[in-house]
């Protein structure tokens, strides 16, 4: 073997994600018998680069190249998801105005939900809470992702809150807006100016329960029965 390169390069990795880097002194070699260039890696790097100790190139150029390349992967291994957990996420926003007695003039209601995908490193603590955004798969989307953790067991009245998935969750969710849906419809339609003789009429005639379906009412009948 003859020493043909001897570089130092700045930014290598020393360990996780978050680790420091430094420049260290990268030595070249040439492998007659091989006729190849190679670059011995840190000790460090071996277990997670699944027992790699060093990198060849059929010259000094494509070597180094092959070693920057095995550093990445080095480096990107610390940002694999260890773990990957499926949420129902909502975020719900209910305001009543103006009140008299027990009726509100002025209500506003506001829900949103979607499936969403949390994970943590391997690079993360054991016990470490925050959770991450990413895909199905675990990709995460960008490093701001990273800095702004979540926790999924904290509550929030003006922000996401999140359940563990499960078919029964998300069922509940999906009729859930369709009966908003529904009931919207409903409003839409009554309200609709071109149907303003029959709106009238239905407004005269109404007892308070108009835009409930039929079978709402039969149902809670029955109960008070």
């Amino acid at each position: 073997m003859v020493i043909v390169h001897k570089n130092n390069l700045a930014g290598c990795p020393t360990g996780g994600w978050d680790a420091p880097t430094k420049p260290i002194d990268v030595i070249t070699e040439y492998v007659p018998r091989e006729k190849l260039f190679r670059i011995m890696l840190p000790e460090h790097m071996h277990e997670r680069l699944n027992g790699k100790t060093f990198v060849t190139g059929r010259t000094a150029d494509e070597c180094l190249d092959a070693m920057r390349t095995s550093w990445n992967k080095y480096r990107d291994t610390f940002m694999e998801a260890r773990e990957i957990r499926k949420f129902i996420c909502f975020d719900h926003d209910i305001r009543a105005g103006e009140c008299q007695g027990i009726f509100s003039q002025k209500i506003r209601i506001k829900l949103s939900w979607h499936i969403a995908y949390l994970c943590q490193l391997n690079s993360d603590k054991p016990d470490e809470e925050g959770w991450i955004q990413c895909t199905e798969t675990g990709m995460i989307r960008s490093n701001r992702d990273i800095k702004n953790r979540i926790n999924p067991n904290k509550a929030s009245h003006s922000g996401d809150n999140y359940l563990d998935w499960t078919p029964e969750r998300e069922e509940f969710f999906t009729q859930m807006i369709d009966e908003f849906n529904r009931l919207k419809l409903r409003m839409m339609d009554f309200f609709d100016p071109t149907h303003r003789d029959e709106m009238v009429t239905k407004i005269e005639s109404a007892s308070g329960t108009l835009l409930i379906p039929e079978q709402t009412l039969v149902e809670n009948r029955n109960m008070e029965d």
